[in-house]
């Protein structure tokens, strides 16, 4: 566990190394609220080694790969980004050939959303949902750099749809929706969903979990 700033924001980043779970996670403060509330601060998975592999966690019930221990470096490569280097050091798996177990992963500084459409190749941006995971309610951001028809609609993992956020024409600019599984799923539980914007021919999909 290390507290830094990697990605050069002015906001303390508290680097935590996952016990089981095979995952990185990221609590960056928020900028304001007393840092003794957890309200204060905002949860990000910096790395997740099942979604890295493709092996769902289950594929590893007979084997331990998920403890880590990290460490910020500073700019190690010497091109103005911070990395944050950690190791895989309790691991009795064998999936891949020639087996790694050393990690580095290169930090960008912070950018807005708009700062990203600029950028963007399909003239839209969809953001990682915030929290997550969450309870009992998360926010999804995206935004658009021209009139497109949108819609934005959450998967289970089964890949049933389970809610439509958005289905509409959009005009340019940003946007932020709110899911809450409560509402538009009967007998919700923890779980892992999909959402998936589609604007114009693009289409972008990223992973949010649900943790009771």
């Amino acid at each position: 566990m290390w507290i830094a700033d990697p990605d050069k924001d002015n906001k303390l980043d508290l680097l935590i190394g996952g016990e089981r779970n095979g995952q990185i996670f990221n609590f960056e403060y928020s900028g304001q609220g007393n840092p003794a509330d957890s309200a204060s601060w905002n949860q990000y998975i910096a790395f997740d080694i099942f979604e890295y592999s493709g092996f769902p966690p289950e594929s590893f019930v007979n084997g331990y790969p998920r403890l880590f221990y990290g460490y910020p470096a500073e700019d190690m490569d010497k091109d103005g980004l911070n990395e944050y280097v950690f190791v895989n050091y309790h691991s009795s798996f064998d999936v891949w050939s020639g087996d790694a177990y050393v990690w580095v992963l290169e930090v960008s500084p912070e950018t807005g959303i708009e700062d990203e459409l600029i950028s963007s190749p399909n003239g839209f941006v969809l953001k990682q949902n915030y929290p997550n995971p969450f309870n009992p309610s998360t926010s999804i951001q995206y935004a658009l750099n021209s009139s497109q028809f949108v819609t934005l609609k959450v998967y289970d993992a089964l890949g049933n749809e389970v809610a439509t956020l958005v289905n509409e024409e959009k005009g340019a600019g940003v946007y932020q929706v709110e899911f809450n599984p409560t509402v538009s799923i009967k007998n919700s539980a923890s779980n892992v969903y999909f959402y998936r914007l589609r604007a114009g021919s693009f289409s972008e999909t990223k992973k949010m979990i649900l943790m009771k």
